[in-house]
């Protein structure tokens, strides 16, 4: 997933760059929110693979106990980052959403 997600990327950058006209500021403003989506995503679900280039090369110096701590976090807790920052990016991007979010803040701060 992370090879087609990278090519959509590169797709959406040059999109960006200017190789492609935009009917609407709209649209220019989506394709940034899903460029940013699709570099979170990158930069979450390759850590694993990463992580075991990284390890594979060095021949497993480091302890068994550290190799489970690492494979732990990069294949667990990154994907898990990913799916928690995805509604943020979102709300952020969308001031119709940001405005709903704050209303909701202020009518639950209300009750307390």
């Amino acid at each position: 997933p992370v090879l087609v997600v990278l090519v959509a990327t590169a797709a959406q950058v040059y999109a960006l760059l200017g190789g492609a006209t935009f009917a609407s500021r709209v649209q220019r403003h989506v394709t940034g929110t899903v460029l940013l989506l699709s570099g979170l995503f990158v930069l979450c679900n390759s850590g694993l693979a990463v992580y075991v280039m990284i390890w594979y090369y060095t021949s497993g110096v480091v302890g068994y106990e550290m190799t489970y701590v690492y494979g732990t976090v990069f294949g667990t807790l990154l994907p898990v980052v990913n799916a928690a920052f995805n509604p943020v990016i979102i709300i952020f991007r969308s001031s119709a959403l940001r405005n709903s979010v704050r209303n909701r803040v202020a009518f639950l701060s209300g009750l307390i």
